[in-house]
């Protein structure tokens, strides 16, 4: 085996590592997300405050989008050198690339927006209600 298809291996299993993160990334957050607001219910209730949920969401939400940017960007550009994209060359990508590796970025997008919205949803009550309820 020659350096040039060892790095083209290597490159591609890069590549589906960094799929599979954008995947799994959205997922991850919101339930760093739950299980954070779990712990912090009884010290948000003592000390009177919503802050640290707050604090939670946005940091949650900011990972979420970071994977969501991601898997729009492997979308877009499935291959970092050529310009074509999955949404207008579907054919020629098809030939190019695995189609497991388009799945996997659009599955991590889809799944980056699905739970960016239950993240909102789930802070919506510390936005309106007291935290010791």
């Amino acid at each position: 085996m020659n350096d040039e298809t060892h790095a083209q291996k290597e490159k591609a299993n890069r590549t589906l590592i960094w799929l599979w993160v954008c995947v799994l990334a959205s997922p991850l957050a919101w339930s760093l997300q739950l299980g954070i607001f779990y712990m912090l219910t009884g010290w948000a209730c003592s000390h009177e405050t919503a802050i640290p949920f707050h604090l939670v969401t946005v940091v949650t939400f900011l990972l979420a989008l970071a994977a969501g940017v991601a898997s729009w960007k492997r979308v877009r550009y499935p291959d970092p050198i050529s310009t074509r994209t999955i949404l207008t060359d579907r054919a020629d990508v098809a030939e190019r690339e695995m189609p497991g590796r388009s799945f996997l970025a659009v599955c991590g997008l889809i799944l980056s927006g699905f739970f960016m919205l239950v993240m909102v949803i789930q802070w919506l009550p510390v936005l309106v209600l007291d935290p010791c309820i």
